[in-house]
């Protein structure tokens, strides 16, 4: 068809259709309720290192990134695990309100995250540790992802900073792999619970749900994500 002279767009779900070095092939769309349909696309004169982006997608098997209509940013996979059982404890259905929460990998790979979504127009939300400042290189990174988050102009706070990390806002010592001795402090409470007994836990949860109004009306959706194979000078059918 593409050789015919018509334009030719496809629609998928599958992230083995969106290849982040083309970016500007990617259109995503953003539908709200009584909203019109609003484009998001990659700028022309982007300077972002979209291949090496991709690289570190596909490591992390985080594609499902750019489906999103929210993104939670976390350092590993005990964040990742504790920040999705308070969103559900929320009431707040993760895939209801494609939000994604996801796992960069390293307080020092979150940058990069921020800027991908920056770029493709996706909401973020960043929750990583403040850990010890004494140690330079620890404060070095904080400073980076702070920077990234404020170059990125999000329309609502997008960065919450545990002091020093996770693990002390429940009362535990921070380990490697320990999301099951973390799980096992929630326990079956309840929301209001936890959050009685665990308010610094629960605060950047509270303030993403509360600044995104989710819960409150029906949810957001990104559409689609469609990629265009055209051909030169056709008409867009």
């Amino acid at each position: 068809m593409a050789q015919k002279g018509h334009q030719v767009a496809y629609v998928t779900h599958d992230p083995e259709f969106v290849d982040l070095a083309n970016p500007q092939s990617i259109v995503r769309l953003h539908r709200q309720s009584g909203m019109p349909t609003v484009a998001q696309q990659v700028r022309p004169d982007s300077a972002f290192d979209f291949p090496r982006m991709r690289q570190k997608i596909r490591r992390m098997g985080n594609a499902e990134l750019v489906f999103a209509q929210h993104a939670i940013l976390t350092e590993g996979q005990d964040d990742q695990g504790i920040l999705e059982e308070l969103l559900v404890r929320n009431g707040i259905d993760p895939n209801v309100y494609s939000v994604s929460v996801i796992v960069c990998d390293s307080r020092a790979q979150i940058a990069d995250y921020v800027r991908l979504c920056s770029e493709l127009g996706i909401d973020f939300y960043v929750v990583h540790d403040r850990d010890d400042e004494n140690d330079a290189s620890t404060r070095k990174q904080n400073q980076i992802v702070e920077a990234a988050v404020a170059a990125a102009k999000p329309k609502q706070p997008s960065l919450h900073v545990y002091r020093p990390n996770l693990e002390a806002a429940m009362g535990a010592v921070k380990r490697k792999q320990n999301l099951g001795q973390l799980l096992a402090i929630l326990g079956n409470k309840d929301y209001a619970t936890i959050s009685k007994d665990h308010t610094n836990l629960v605060a950047p949860i509270d303030e993403f749900v509360t600044t995104r109004g989710l819960g409150q009306f029906a949810p957001a959706r990104v559409e689609a994500v469609p990629a265009e194979i055209s051909a030169p000078n056709s008409e867009k059918k």
